[in-house]
């Protein structure tokens, strides 16, 4: 039998997600300023220190044989590749094989629409409205934690060697334009998706005795909301605030990135900020500096600006 349960707190939700993702990448800094330590550092048969030169070997071998086999560019692949294809039948109302779908659940996760988690359900009262802000503001406080931490760790690494001179704040910045970079691009689509679902509307018909029978559209992803309805404009206002961030502002921060590196690319040449945008281009050719842009276009017309025809 069906029974109501409380609905649990979104903060308590948010919190527990998000201490998880910023626990994890407070982490990775710490193993990262422990890896990059001098080599002074290294010295000395003391138990601890061969324990850690042995870690570090190990560590220092599994970075190896990622690089060599190129995991990154397999990674980002396989990312694409499941959330283009997901969107089909999400967006589209392709209904996929059933072995597919069967597959395809052990990867949904992928998706990265964790906005279900910190609020299941109806538990939210600003309906697909205040889920949609929630799910395009969440992947910006994650990148606006990676544009801190990349300051921290510099700031680490300056005093732990007594360095003179300021703490170089502007290449700790740099440092951390990576990591967001691959932030947006694990978001973008699914981020956008949900943006492009504002407009998906099925018709149902609600007296099928008249002639002809009456049909209403509602909201896909919230049937308590009937389109183009005083609610539905709300949504589509929140949905156009989104639209300039995500699929439309991410393509510009990247054309614009990969334009003012296109010179030093194109000489072959590393500058402090073509190694802090490799993301972007490094397993393309100095050719196809450009490739990544048209790729998240590819991405994003697949997995939205389709809808809006």
């Amino acid at each position: 039998t069906a029974r109501c349960d409380k609905c649990p707190s979104p903060w308590r939700g948010l919190a527990i997600l998000g201490g998880a993702i910023i626990g994890f990448m407070l982490l990775c800094a710490v193993v990262y300023l422990w890896y990059s330590r001098p080599v002074e550092y290294w010295g000395g048969e003391s138990k601890r220190k061969r324990v850690e030169r042995c870690l570090r070997q190990i560590l220092h071998r599994r970075l190896h044989s990622f690089q060599s086999i190129s995991i990154l560019p397999k990674v980002k692949v396989l990312i694409v590749f499941y959330q283009v294809v997901r969107v089909i039948p999400n967006g589209y109302g392709v209904e996929m094989p059933a072995t597919y779908q069967r597959f395809s659940e052990a990867f949904t996760w992928i998706n990265l629409d964790w906005t279900k988690i910190i609020v299941p359900g109806a538990c939210l009262d600003a309906g697909y409205a205040g889920r949609l802000l929630l799910s395009g503001t969440l992947p910006l406080g994650l990148m606006l934690v990676a544009l801190v931490i990349g300051p921290l760790v510099s700031f680490v690494k300056h005093r732990s060697k007594n360095a003179d001179g300021p703490t170089p704040w502007k290449a700790g910045l740099r440092d951390s334009l990576n990591a967001v970079l691959f932030i947006s691009f694990l978001f973008v689509v699914s981020v956008s998706e949900a943006i492009f679902l504002t407009w998906s509307c099925e018709a149902i018909e609600v007296d099928s005795m008249s002639s002809p029978p009456t049909e209403r559209s509602f909201l896909r992803e919230d049937y308590a909301i009937e389109c183009n309805t005083p609610e539905h404009e709300e949504v589509k206002a929140v949905a156009f605030g989104m639209m300039a961030i995500w699929p439309i502002g991410m393509p510009i921060l990247y054309i614009v990135l990969l334009y003012v590196c296109r010179k030093p690319l194109s000489h072959k040449k590393t500058t402090p900020l073509v190694k802090a945008t490799s993301f972007l281009h490094k397993e393309y050719t100095l050719s196809f500096w450009w490739w990544e842009v048209a790729y998240l276009m590819f991405r994003l017309l697949v997995g939205g600006y389709l809808l809006l025809i």
